[in-house]
């Protein structure tokens, strides 16, 4: 990790408020088809706050409602998403701001206080354009800027060499330089420097909160390590709040400092991360971390072989009613 300089630290006072408070949030997918209504809770009445300079994680299975919530959350919702009740309160250093009872403050404040680092970050990249335009198309694109504006113009930067340089700062928070990407395409990069880049274009505007999309499913068990251990560094040198979900249960004990545990639109569990995933009280949860194997290579495969003839036992089971049944 290079240039990780550390920041002024927070005062007790900074420390003691939230960076978000979410309450009684109810955000629904409703369709109408042939006249009939049909709706899909994809967040059903979630409360929850996310402390100032802490890494908060969200687990649960695929389809938990894990992307939903943060994208409500961030205020990036589309039909036929909608939000139906509850609020969603940041805590900014120009004053709070409510969601969705304001949104033109939330949409001056996305990409300068708060940063979204999609899930497939690494497939944002536009593959016929060098990498280093990732840092003034996606600004323009996403904050309705003019094409020459960029995130950068937070810091003043108006020359290029400015901007670069800024860039330059950003990468090198990630353990990446400018000249290392400025003249190469996205297929030239591994998956780890891909996304490396995502993380380093959201620090570009110095945000406050960082909300992470299952940021390390798209890379290999070799990478992600590396990748969590940077999300910690910058909690730590950049006094950032940074929001991370995830499926593996093994990365939100490593990095969170609180989690809650999502099932169907619904947090089941919540707590201290260790407290949570270390002695799980909830049904669900408890099933979650016994469907991670062991690291021992011999001990897995024990496991993996009796859930094989488990299956095929209840397979076999099933089939014997059926044929009793007719």
């Amino acid at each position: 990790m290079q240039n990780l300089m550390r920041t002024q630290p927070l005062t007790l006072a900074e420390n003691a408020m939230d960076a978000l408070t979410i309450d009684g949030l109810k955000c629904y997918y409703v369709n109408d088809y042939f006249g009939v209504r049909r709706e899909i809770r994809a967040v059903d009445d979630i409360s929850l706050t996310i402390r100032k300079n802490e890494i908060y994680g969200i687990a649960g299975e695929s389809s938990s409602g894990k992307t939903s919530l943060i994208k409500t959350l961030a205020g990036a919702i589309r039909p036929p998403m909608r939000v139906v009740g509850g609020t969603v309160k940041f805590n900014f250093a120009d004053g709070p701001i409510d969601v969705y009872g304001e949104p033109g403050k939330m949409k001056a404040a996305r990409w300068r206080h708060l940063s979204y680092i999609m899930q497939g970050s690494m497939n944002v990249l536009n593959p016929v354009r060098r990498v280093k335009h990732a840092f003034t198309d996606f600004a323009s694109r996403h904050m309705n800027l003019d094409p020459a504006a960029t995130a950068h113009r937070f810091k003043g930067a108006k020359s290029r060499a400015e901007k670069e340089a800024l860039a330059d700062i950003a990468l090198q928070r990630v353990g990446l330089s400018m000249a290392e990407i400025k003249g190469r395409f996205s297929h030239e990069l591994s998956g780890g420097q891909l996304q490396r880049i995502a993380v380093a274009r959201a620090l570009i505007p110095e945000p406050k909160l960082i909300v992470a999309d299952e940021p390390v499913s798209m890379v290999d068990a070799s990478l992600r390590m590396s990748i969590v251990n940077l999300f910690r560094d910058l909690r730590d040198a950049l006094n950032v709040s940074i929001v991370y979900i995830t499926h593996d249960l093994a990365t939100a004990y490593y990095i969170s400092d609180r989690v809650v545990i999502m099932r169907k639109g619904v947090v089941v569990e919540s707590g201290d991360a260790r407290d949570v995933l270390e002695h799980p009280k909830h049904v669900y949860s408890i099933a979650l971390k016994n469907a991670v194997l062991p690291p021992n290579p011999r001990e897995a495969s024990a496991i993996l072989r009796l859930r094989q003839r488990n299956a095929e036992t209840n397979e076999a089971t099933s089939g014997s009613g059926d044929r009793l049944a007719r």
